[in-house]
């Protein structure tokens, strides 16, 4: 009976060492998805990883690292931006879940 109990405690702790990690994997998740999306619809105006963003209708178009390392930025402003029609970018054609996507993409550029 004491195996059991013992075996018992082991899978308790296991599971919730594991979870610890869960928040982690998910977020990475999120992270890869938005860059999907940042590849696909983004890109050619705001650029990947630290490139440069590009001028279009005269305005400069900031890339997503700039964007990223703003002072007291966060997840949440940038996700509230992404939200809002701005000139030149017209507002995304994108649900809550993938501006959230996009938006832990972009933080994840922050130095």
């Amino acid at each position: 009976m004491q195996c059991f109990a013992k075996a018992g405690r082991a899978v308790v702790a296991f599971l919730i060492a594991a979870s610890g990690a869960l928040p982690a994997l998910a977020q990475d998740g999120e992270r890869a998805i938005g860059e999907q999306i940042a590849t696909r619809d983004c890109a050619g105006c705001h650029g990947l990883g630290s490139a440069k963003g590009v001028t279009v209708e005269g305005a400069l178009v900031p890339s997503f690292s700039e964007i990223a390392n703003r002072p007291h930025q966060t997840r949440e402003r940038v996700q509230a931006l992404l939200a809002l029609p701005h000139r030149p970018m017209e507002s995304p054609a994108l649900g809550d879940r993938e501006l959230r996507q996009l938006a832990e993409y972009i933080i994840s550029l922050r130095n």
